[in-house]
């Protein structure tokens, strides 16, 4: 063999590489798309599956592989289930969506690998509808749009004045200071 041969070899070899690297990296990202469960800045259909408490449900998403995943509310924050008013929200969040299929705005993923997401059923937004109920809080820390931020806390004051749900009481703990003083 002489040494053009051999060097038209190794070459072909490289070649050989790069063409399997990109087939592979194609066949890669086609999986991922298809088993993914959930990204963020992505809608979904999905059935609700679980209701934990007033701000997280457990989901279903109808693809290939059946995707289950947790769902942290965005810009809401119920009592927790042993706090006042914590499983009253769980019983409104659960007529309002356990076993139907509900849209899923994910807004970004929290530490604790929970979808962040925005829910909604028939045309209705669900996290919304938490708050103008009196079943949770708006959750100010975590509202980044101005606007949005204005539009929730108003629906918060408006279910504070006409005492609807865990407003009804005056002794109120947001569920972030109950959080604080039980660590």
């Amino acid at each position: 063999m002489s040494s053009l041969s051999i060097a038209l070899m190794g070459a072909a070899l490289i070649v050989l590489c790069f063409i399997c690297y990109f087939i592979f990296r194609f066949v890669r990202s086609t999986l991922q798309h298809w088993f993914n469960p959930f990204k963020s800045g992505k809608r979904y259909r999905c059935k609700v599956i679980r209701v934990y408490d007033g701000d997280t449900i457990t989901v279903q998403r109808f693809n290939l592989r059946r995707s289950t995943t947790s769902i942290r509310m965005a810009y809401i924050d119920a009592p927790e289930l042993k706090q006042s008013y914590g499983n009253e929200s769980r019983e409104t969040l659960q007529k309002l969506v356990l076993g139907r299929w509900v849209k899923v705005n994910v807004v970004q993923k929290d530490k604790y690998g929970r979808c962040v997401s925005e829910i909604s059923y028939r045309g209705k937004n669900i996290n919304e509808l938490m708050i103008k109920q009196g079943a949770a809080w708006a959750y100010a820390d975590y509202i980044r749009p101005t606007q949005r931020k204005t539009a929730l806390l108003a629906l918060q004051n408006d279910a504070k004045q006409k005492k609807r749900g865990l407003w009804k009481s005056g002794r109120n703990q947001s569920p972030q200071d109950y959080r604080k003083k039980t660590a």
